[in-house]
């Protein structure tokens, strides 16, 4: 079996179905992850590249493209075990507003910390990458404590 893998970045792309469908032309197939993206944006590709074989690994509202993703909440209740085995004993997180994958993620890091008769002290919500890139560290390290966000773009 020869097999070859190609990694394009589409960071700055002004038009992702056009390079999507650019980049179809050179491929057998292409695994997508764009989180960022909403049904709309997946429906331009589709109708760009119509026939050619595309898998999801970021979850959209719709079966657009054939998804293959996380358990959301796992990983969330994963999160809350592993800090509350290392000890940790005061909790919060930093949150988009309407990412219902981050909900999941949430509600998982929640029950594990219920679980054990711990609870979220603080969270901020509306969190994106962008603005907290901007953001000065030590906002999100104040008074020592280790603060761990869910954020999805």
């Amino acid at each position: 079996m020869n097999i070859q893998i190609s990694i394009h970045s589409a960071k700055h792309s002004k038009n992702l179905a056009e390079q999507i469908h650019l980049v179809s032309k050179f491929h057998d197939g292409i695994i997508l992850m764009a989180p960022t993206l909403v049904s709309e944006d997946y429906e331009k590709i589709l109708k760009k590249t119509a026939a050619f074989p595309i898998v999801s690994i970021a979850p959209v509202d719709g079966n657009i493209f054939p998804t293959i993703t996380f358990d959301s909440y796992e990983g969330g209740r994963l999160a809350g075990e592993t800090l509350i085995q290392s000890g940790f004993k005061e909790f919060g997180i930093l949150r988009p507003l309407i990412k219902w994958e981050a909900n999941l993620r949430k509600n998982g890091f929640n029950d594990a910390l219920q679980k054990k008769g711990y609870e979220i002290s603080w969270e901020y919500q509306g969190i994106t990458l962008s603005n907290l890139e901007k953001q000065h560290r030590g906002k999100y390290q104040q008074k020592g404590l280790t603060k761990l966000g869910f954020s999805h773009q």
